[in-house]
């Protein structure tokens, strides 16, 4: 199986939370904003990942959220990855599989809802960071 670069974002957290602790896991939930292009259209994102951070500093988690377009567009999401620290704050690598839904099945990225979309994020220290989106080709 193979992939194809698709597009990217740039994201930045909004919020960080902590919703339980304890010695093999804390759960924390990061809010964060995007702007981004996919299949050449431009979107912005909204979205919440709730994590599960070892000791190690590997983690798991899911994300939900929603894309929009200028166009109205709109499509939900949830992804589902695995990434681990990199560093100091906030440094991480995160990689994820992702599907979408969409409000308008004849839409630019109506495509994304064909087929699980993977995902690779790069996080700074301070939780800057940057998507890129691959479509799983056949």
């Amino acid at each position: 199986m193979r992939t194809e670069r698709i597009g990217e974002d740039k994201q930045e957290l909004i919020s960080v939370r902590v919703l339980s602790s304890g010695p093999e896991f804390n759960e924390i939930e990061y809010s964060y904003k995007a702007k981004g292009n996919l299949y050449g259209v431009d979107f912005d994102d909204l979205g919440t990942y709730i994590s599960l951070v070892r000791p190690d500093g590997s983690s798991s988690g899911e994300a939900n959220g929603f894309i929009r377009t200028a166009d109205g567009e709109m499509l939900s999401y949830k992804v589902s990855g695995m990434s681990v620290s990199q560093g100091k704050g906030f440094e991480s690598k995160f990689k994820a599989v992702g599907f979408y839904e969409t409000n308008k099945p004849d839409g630019k990225l109506a495509k994304l809802c064909k087929s699980p979309i993977v995902l690779e994020n790069h996080s700074d220290e301070e939780g800057k960071s940057q998507t890129i989106y691959y479509e799983l080709m056949e």
